[in-house]
């Protein structure tokens, strides 16, 4: 049932502040028990983010989001006091990340180039020389080569230009624009 509501507690997944489902919509005791407390709160919020990398990852999504709401209603509303939410929820925490631990890592993203920074690509070798003599005249010394200058990027100044030509035609049109 609360996981019903997930899409309440996207704001708070990242720091768990906020619980896993809506405050302003609690059905029972532990509900509010849990939204009056800012602990209970983040337990409960740690709890949905586990809870939902979990059932995301599952081959069996309906098993395992049954098996969430089954915890909910049959260990979480079992409670009465905080303590017990506060424990119920360290345990249940504590198996929920060990099963994400279990999960391979997300893909890390591609590389992607910065376009307003050139690419430089590292000249390839000449092929060594014949003889020893050629070998001494062939290539300059590494430390005597200049290295490759850097471009200036052009975007800025396009951008400059278009600006300008933009309030060129602006003034043009207001001085011959008829009365």
């Amino acid at each position: 049932m609360a996981l019903a509501c997930l899409a309440a507690a996207g704001a708070g997944a990242q720091g768990y502040a906020t619980p896993g489902f809506d405050c302003a919509n609690i059905s029972t005791p532990q509900e509010l028990r849990i939204c009056r407390s800012p602990e209970l709160s983040e337990l409960d919020g740690r709890h949905w983010y586990l809870a939902e990398r979990v059932v995301r990852a599952s081959p069996d999504r309906e098993r395992t989001r049954a098996d969430v709401d089954g915890w909910i209603e049959h260990v979480r509303n079992a409670c009465s006091t905080d303590g017990c939410l506060a424990a119920a929820y360290g345990a249940r925490v504590a198996q929920l990340e060990r099963e994400v631990a279990k999960l391979a890592p997300p893909p890390a993203p591609a590389a992607v180039p910065d376009p307003v920074q050139p690419t430089v690509v590292a000249p390839k070798p000449a092929p060594a020389p014949a003889s020893a003599k050629a070998a001494a005249v062939a290539r300059p010394a590494p430390s005597s080569v200049p290295a490759p200058e850097e471009k200036p990027a052009l975007w800025p100044w396009l951008a400059a230009a278009l600006l300008a030509v933009v309030v060129i035609v602006i003034g043009v049109r207001t001085l011959f624009q008829r009365p």
